[in-house]
């Protein structure tokens, strides 16, 4: 009569195979979330060397390789600055996607389409800004059933509020019973003070029981989180942290 594996656990190998040496065959599962990327700007290059006012754009295949470690598959299109081309690119995707984020356009300058766009088509906006950095102009909506995610275009940016708030969104929608990132209480080393008056989400790095913050770069740069193994997490409420705080981390693993 024990339990062998509790409801909303993740059936990773060491899962697959505790059920298969009980006879377990055979089990209910949530089905995965169909997933869609839309990369939205003019700024891209398509391949090569960018031209004056084009980049490398990053966001797709960062976005692909994230939702792939949680075994989500995503479609990625791009579309440029333009508003009616938007307006059919979410009418097409909700069609057949239960969830689309989008990166890039999300603020409230004249080339941030995306709010718009999506008022166009009588999406329910749920909350638009977040008083956090990175990621203050983020956005989160509905269309229809399809639940829409709107990030910013830098890439630090999208990168922290995948993991912040997208993916345990996807984890709770697949049954996860444990959807957030793993988190923990840690010491900070050395004395840390910050500005502003949003939170914060900070590359860090766990060693021997402390957290060390690594630079604070800007939301266009991925450096510090490419090699970091965790995020803290700093408050609104609190601007100064001496050696031996505690401070809040949730774990990239």
């Amino acid at each position: 009569g024990e339990v062998a594996l509790p409801a909303g656990s993740m059936l990773n190998a060491a899962a697959i195979g505790l059920l298969a040496s009980v006879g377990v065959a055979q089990v209910a599962v949530a089905k995965r979330p169909r997933v869609a990327l839309l990369i939205s700007g003019d700024e891209f290059a398509d391949g090569g060397t960018p031209g004056p006012g084009k980049i490398f754009g990053s966001n797709a295949m960062m976005l692909e390789a994230a939702l792939g470690e949680a075994a989500i598959a995503a479609r990625a299109v791009h579309v440029g600055d333009d508003h009616q081309a938007l307006v059919s690119a979410w009418n097409a995707l909700q069609r057949d996607h239960d969830v689309i984020i989008s990166t890039g356009g999300v603020s409230v300058g004249d080339h941030d389409l995306i709010p718009p766009s999506l008022a166009a088509i009588g999406a329910d906006i749920r909350f638009h800004g977040v008083m956090q950095k990175p990621g203050k102009p983020m956005l989160f909506g509905l269309l229809g059933g399809t639940a829409v995610f709107g990030l910013p275009g830098n890439p630090r940016a999208v990168m922290v509020l995948f993991l912040e708030y997208v993916l345990p969104f996807l984890r709770a929608r697949q049954g996860c019973a444990a959807p957030w990132m793993r988190s923990d209480l840690l010491p900070i080393a050395g004395n840390v003070e910050v500005k502003g008056s949003r939170a914060e989400f900070r590359a860090a790095r766990v060693f021997k029981g402390c957290v060390q913050l690594l630079a604070d770069e800007g939301s266009h740069m991925l450096r510090t989180l490419a090699v970091a193994n965790a995020i803290a997490f700093l408050p609104m409420d609190q601007r100064q942290w001496h050696h031996g705080d505690h401070v809040e981390v949730h774990y990239l693993d």
